[in-house]
């Protein structure tokens, strides 16, 4: 406020001012006002007479706004400690975020957002999705929202467990496989995969080392496969070696049925007609070939002999070779004589003496009955 005056020897002031105010005239300022104020000022002049003036302001209320705060943590929604200020008409501070407003009615205009520390654990602040400065209007609300992403790995079962082949058939030969992919910010370690049939650990697998992004696909070595309902589980990270930003995505199961094979032996019908049905009834079921018909005859094997010829280390028929393989008499090593129904030697068709000449045509031989084709030698005697 400012006053004027002439020929005035005192001035005071009234109201919402008070005290002794420069006769000559002046300035003073009324500071924040927050209310309604009304201002006297009273002279007395030099000659004795009086004078006077007031000023009257009104204030009304200042206008506001409102300033949100949220947080996310790569997508989702997140609440909890986290230091920060707000700089404007005044400076804001805090050390929580939630899902409310933080700071209702604030002062409008210009606000800044400044973050200070914390977060949700193992994750990095990117920053606030929105201008760090806006501008806050009379009933109006900005709204900061702060951006932090998980610095872990995360290992998925992207793919799996499935078998190989997909219809099965007892007896056969099963494998299973399945993908892991981290889907973390950050390479997961070593670990270990386990598959688990029925309940029970089939294998445990390694892992290996997955950068972001990464997948890899384990195959089982093979299950030789039972009839009847199965389930195949498949989880990562069995031994929590990796610490993840989530731990509920390591698993998943498959369902699966392995069929029995139909042969005649199990089909419920009397294929050969003997009045016998399947196995165990019909006794032709138990050659193990699947068919109802009676086993085929095996081939016949003769009794073991004791001590035969082709067996007893001598030369039984004199044509200087001895036993079976040798003796050309000797069907095997059960045959009972050595003379057997093989022929003479030269008479086999064979060249006995490894001289490159056969039966008559080795000059050994004297006749086809003669049983040796190894020349006589002097130091055979």
């Amino acid at each position: 406020m400012t006053w004027t005056t002439s020929n005035a020897a005192s001035c005071s002031a009234s109201g919402d001012w008070s005290g002794s105010k420069n006769k000559n005239g002046g300035r003073q300022g009324t500071g924040s006002l927050t209310s309604s104020k009304t201002y006297n000022i009273s002279c007395i002049g030099i000659t004795g007479d009086s004078a006077s003036d007031s000023v009257s302001v009104s204030v009304g209320a200042r206008p506001t706004g409102n300033i949100n705060l949220r947080g996310r943590v790569d997508g989702s929604n997140w609440n909890g400690s986290v230091s920060y200020r707000i700089f404007g008409p005044e400076t804001l501070s805090g050390n929580s975020i939630n899902s409310s407003m933080e700071h209702p009615n604030v002062y409008t205009g210009t606000w800044t957002f400044a973050y200070l520390s914390g977060g949700p654990p193992n994750s990095d602040y990117l920053g606030v999705n929105e201008a760090n400065s806006q501008t806050l209007t009379n009933g109006g609300t900005i709204t900061y929202t702060l951006l932090f992403s998980n610095n872990q790995p995360d290992l998925d079962i992207v793919s799996g467990p499935v078998t190989n082949p997909l219809d099965i058939i007892r007896g056969e030969s099963v494998t299973f496989r399945a993908t892991t992919k981290n889907i973390g910010n950050s390479s997961a370690v070593n670990s270990t995969i386990r598959f688990i049939l029925d309940g029970a650990t089939f294998r445990n697998l390694p892992q290996g080392i997955l950068a972001p992004g990464e997948s890899r696909q384990i195959v089982t070595d093979s299950w030789t496969a039972s009839a009847g309902g199965h389930t195949i589980e498949v989880c990562a990270d069995i031994y929590n070696n990796i610490s993840e930003s989530n731990e509920n995505n390591n698993c998943g199961a498959y369902s699966f049925s392995v069929e029995e094979l139909i042969t005649e032996c199990n089909d419920g019908r009397d294929n050969d007609n003997d009045g016998n049905i399947d196995y165990p009834a019909d006794e032709g079921c138990a050659c193990g070939n699947g068919l109802e018909a009676d086993c085929p005859a095996s081939p016949w094997t003769p009794p073991p002999k004791e001590n035969p010829e082709c067996n007893d280390g001598r030369d039984n028929d004199g044509d200087g070779w001895i036993d079976y393989p040798d003796d050309k008499g000797c069907l095997g090593s059960w045959t009972e004589s050595e003379e057997g129904s093989g022929g003479t030697q030269c008479s086999d068709g064979a060249d006995n003496d490894d001289d490159g000449l056969i039966d008559g045509n080795d000059p050994d031989c004297s006749s086809s009955s003669d049983n040796t084709e190894k020349a006589l030698k002097f130091d055979e005697f």
